[in-house]
């Protein structure tokens, strides 16, 4: 009997030792499956980052491209403003090399010219001299007592007309560099001249190209002290404050290109030429009256008129009409104003 007690309790001693083990492993379950959701949450985490990237990189992309594009139309504006530039440089530094060169050559030919008057006044004064040694007289021997000093005034005549012709030619090589080097002097000043006047081109080409023409119509308006129309002239691919005008007794309130609107102080972007024109609020006792645009109608007879709109004051046969159009004149102002307001 009592080993039958032993025996079970032995195998509930082996139970719960299996039972802590499946415990352990199930807590290590547990644990490995967090970990697999976490990492799962990170992988997913990390491809929603890496979508995020790579759509990021697709628009940085798209815009570098047209980066790019811009890049090069630039570089294909100012190609030919770049090209004329830099031939004026390269002939502006010729010229310069020139001009050290020619003004060295013409100091070497005055210098050689300088040579040539001293050695010609050396060999008048040895001529001179020659000219006395040589009166020797053989009945007279005191007139060759110093033919030491008579051979040497002859030998100082040889030299100087050496040296003389030396100098001689030394003058008419220095004057032949000097024409030939002027020759090409002239011709790169011929060039530099023609440089110029293509870079010259270039640059109002190029600034023509750049400048756009703003035409403002201040429809009787003041701005800045100037009156009826303004052009002024505005860089291409640049962005233009519009200006506010002035105008006695009206309230100024946008600028117009055809169907476009813009208000005062809002920019624009200067792709083009554009003509703008100024609309106003008139201020009359009180009250606000928008001035409006003509309105051209069709009639059946295909003839554009003019229609101005006006409401009517006179009505000759009762004064039921001219009340009503009264009434509708000022609400249709008041509709109109409100309406503007809010658009502003």
């Amino acid at each position: 009997m009592k080993a039958k007690e032993k025996e079970l309790e032995d195998k509930k001693s082996e139970e719960n030792s299996k039972n802590e083990e499946i415990n352990k492993l199930n807590e290590e379950t547990n644990k490995l499956n967090q970990n697999i959701e976490n990492i799962n949450k990170n992988i997913s985490d990390l491809k929603t980052k890496k979508d995020e990237a790579a759509k990021a990189l697709a628009e940085a992309s798209e815009e570098l491209k047209l980066a790019n594009e811009l890049l090069e139309q630039k570089n294909q504006e100012f190609e030919s403003y770049s090209t004329a530039k830099e031939n004026l440089a390269k002939a502006n530094r010729k010229v310069k090399a020139m001009k050290k060169v020619f003004e060295d050559l013409k100091k070497s030919k005055e210098d050689a010219e300088n040579n040539l008057k001293l050695k010609n006044e050396n060999l008048a004064k040895d001529e001179a001299d020659f000219e006395i040694a040589q009166n020797i007289d053989v009945n007279n021997p005191q007139s060759y007592e110093n033919i030491e000093e008579i051979n040497k005034k002859v030998k100082a005549k040889e030299n100087a007309q050496i040296a003389l012709d030396k100098a001689k030619e030394n003058l008419d090589r220095q004057k032949e560099k000097t024409n030939k080097l002027k020759d090409e002097f002239d011709e790169a000043k011929k060039r530099y001249a023609m440089a110029l006047a293509d870079f010259n081109f270039a640059q109002k080409d190029l600034e023509r190209f750049m400048s756009v023409n703003i035409n403002l119509d201040l429809d009787g308006g003041d701005l800045n002290g100037v009156l009826g129309n303004v052009a002024i002239k505005g860089q291409r691919n640049t962005k233009y404050k519009l200006p506010k005008p002035m105008k006695k007794g009206f309230k100024f309130l946008y600028w117009k290109d055809g169907d476009i609107i813009y208000y005062p102080n809002s920019e624009i972007y200067l792709k083009d030429n554009i003509n703008l024109k100024a609309y106003w609020q008139e201020l009359k006792e009180g009250k606000e009256k928008t001035q409006r645009p003509k309105q051209k109608i069709k009639t059946k007879d295909n003839q554009s008129k003019i229609k101005i709109e006006s409401p009517s004051t006179n009505n000759p046969k009762t004064g039921v009409g001219n009340k009503i159009s009264i009434i509708l004149t000022s609400s249709l102002s008041g509709l109109l104003y409100a309406l503007l307001r809010k658009r502003k």
